[in-house]
């Protein structure tokens, strides 16, 4: 049995795609700051119409808890730039504490679009293929293009 595709399908592959592709393209390039904080905020307009146009409680919640997640990294980073001295920013752009000013909301974008595809996935809620085996699934969509974004 094949899962149909839901709007929530689509608006979680496609911040996929869209940050797959400009981080691509950006690695030519090299833009630093500029283009992180395009990627950044183009995903959270992604998810913020997603959530005004569908009214999705789940995502307006993940939305709040990963925004909230970003911005207490930033005292993760801190430590890591001022004791540790392991964590050096490029210098250029807005910064907030000892981060890029985009950093809280790209953390917030990662928690967010992994939380959403995990659930949307099927650890409980909707199944690819109508048997219990969503989260198994879910990990390995997450293990691949978490690589490549982090890569």
């Amino acid at each position: 049995m094949t899962k149909q595709l839901h709007t929530s399908d689509l608006v979680i592959g496609g911040t996929l795609f869209l940050t797959l592709l400009w981080n691509g393209t950006c690695s030519l390039f090299a833009p630093g700051w500029i283009a992180a904080s395009v990627i950044t905020g183009l995903n959270w307009l992604v998810f913020v119409v997603y959530f005004l146009a569908r009214r999705d409680r789940l995502v307006g919640r993940l939305m709040l808890l990963g925004g909230i997640a970003g911005w207490v990294e930033l005292l993760a980073d801190r430590w890591l730039v001022d004791v540790t001295r392991t964590l050096v920013y490029q210098p250029g752009g807005p910064f907030v504490v000892r981060s890029p000013l985009y950093m809280p909301f790209a953390w917030g974008v990662v928690l967010l679009d992994r939380m959403t595809r995990i659930q949307y996935a099927n650890c409980g809620d909707l199944s690819w293929d109508g048997r219990d085996d969503g989260c198994e699934k879910a990990g390995k969509v997450l293990a691949p293009d978490g690589g490549l974004l982090a890569g």
